[in-house]
């Protein structure tokens, strides 16, 4: 078998694209004042794009609603505006979080008492507890579409089931707009886009989105690309990358591996394995590509 940080080098150096000249963007809304059940394993938003851009990572506040564990699932992105389009533009596996990952232990609870812990959830965020950053979950992604309308879908994976009553529910916060809620937010993503649940995501009021944010990187203005820099040479990081900051996410989303960098050491890191890598300096980020450490 060759040395890992040769083959590491080679697929990094094949696969990574130019260096981004600008901070990303970051579109969505983070009402989660309402948890929605879906009733099944799917839920969706629909969400607009401007203008060309490369999609880095997507958090969506969505939980597999009895489990006690992350359940495996998908994530899907579909050209127009609702999830019943035929253009499927991306589809990638990942791990969708139970209620373990706000509380430990669930086994052996009743129905009751795991919707008692939803209400419980409910309260951290009204009293600010919780915002968005503590429920939603973030599916690293890298694919470039054009000015459009878009829909992600979230599927738990119904040949997995992960608590004691045999459900495959997924819920995803959304803003609360019914008389008791306060306060009362009415559609707080302003452009067009909305949620989808229910049998075959048919129940989409118009009053209500999920708790959601893309990051993307617009379109370069410029046709003349910078080179990204080697990050490896003969297994060593390039002094090029000195001080930067790697973060490596495999197919599912989990992170693998979240390091700064120093010129001349040397990475250990699985091969035979799809991974996003995503480098900044200084909270500015400098690269997101999908890579294939081979073996």
């Amino acid at each position: 078998m060759k040395p890992f940080s040769n083959l590491f080098t080679a697929a990094l150096c094949l696969c990574m694209g130019a260096v981004f000249a600008q901070e990303p963007v970051t579109i969505g809304q983070t009402w989660a004042m309402d948890d929605v059940a879906s009733g099944l394993d799917s839920t969706a938003q629909s969400f607009t794009l401007n203008e060309t851009a490369t999609l880095s990572s997507l958090r969506a506040a969505v939980v597999a609603r009895y489990d006690t564990a992350d359940h495996p699932g998908m994530l899907t992105i579909i050209e127009g505006f609702d999830p019943h389009g035929p253009n499927i533009l991306l589809q990638q596996p990942v791990m969708v979080p139970g209620l373990n990952k706000f509380y430990g232990n669930l086994n052996g609870l009743l129905v009751n008492e795991v919707e008692q812990r939803w209400i419980d959830l409910q309260g951290t965020i009204a009293d600010s507890t919780n915002d968005f950053s503590d429920i939603a979950t973030e599916f690293p992604v890298s694919i470039t579409l054009p000015a459009g309308m878009y829909t992600f879908i979230v599927s738990l994976d119904t040949g997995v089931t992960l608590n004691d009553f045999g459900y495959n529910y997924i819920s995803a916060f959304t803003n609360c707009h019914m008389w008791y809620c306060s306060p009362q937010v009415f559609d707080p993503y302003e452009a067009a886009g909305q949620h989808f649940i229910g049998l075959n995501l048919a129940n989409h009021p118009f009053e209500r989105d999920m708790a959601f944010q893309v990051e993307y990187f617009p379109e370069l203005s410029t046709s003349v690309e910078e080179p990204t820099p080697e990050l490896l040479v003969n297994g060593i990081v390039a002094e090029a990358w000195d001080g930067a900051q790697l973060r490596l996410f495999d197919e599912i989303g989990r992170l693998t591996l979240s390091k700064q960098l120093d010129a001349g050491e040397r990475l250990e890191i699985p091969t035979g394995q799809v991974y996003i890598a995503r480098l900044s300096r200084n909270d500015q980020p400098l690269a997101v590509k999908k890579i294939l450490v081979s073996l």
